[in-house]
């Protein structure tokens, strides 16, 4: 407040976001969440419930993590038997060191009964960072 960058100590303005990255930056926290403490990535935690909608496609292509790049899309797949699936597909570099927290909010708030790949939570599936060693990309089917 009341300076510049590069104007006296640097700690008292890079706390300030620029207006024009304060949307992409929103939308990058809406969508890829790092916790500052523990090892742990975050995929669509505060995505609205109506991206998992039965034919929404959510894309994210090269978003940096202090783990490395990531991409990944899910898509909700209609399903015969009424019941929700998603499929996400997730591209890693190699190593990756963190473990992947993928949220998904089903429309009707229906808590998730299956994943064909990690640890499965109401919310979200936490594939463990030992589950990633070697993979570069993952595929899981989530219901």
């Amino acid at each position: 407040p009341g300076n510049y960058p590069g104007e006296g100590s640097p700690y008292a303005w890079s706390a300030v976001i620029n207006s024009t990255l304060q949307p992409t930056l929103g939308l990058r926290w809406l969508l890829c969440y790092e916790e500052h403490d523990r090892d742990v990535v975050h995929l669509q935690k505060a995505a609205p419930q109506h991206w998992f909608s039965p034919g929404e496609v959510i894309r994210v292509r090269n978003c940096p993590t202090r783990f490395g790049t990531i991409s990944w899309s899910t898509e909700a797949v209609k399903s015969s038997d009424r019941s929700a699936r998603w499929k996400v597909e997730v591209t890693l570099p190699q190593p990756y060191n963190s473990d992947l927290a993928i949220h998904i909010h089903p429309p009707d708030r229906s808590t998730l009964r299956s994943a064909s790949l990690g640890e499965v939570h109401p919310d979200h599936i936490v594939v463990a960072a030992q589950l990633l060693v070697g993979k570069s990309h993952l595929e899981v089917e989530i219901s």
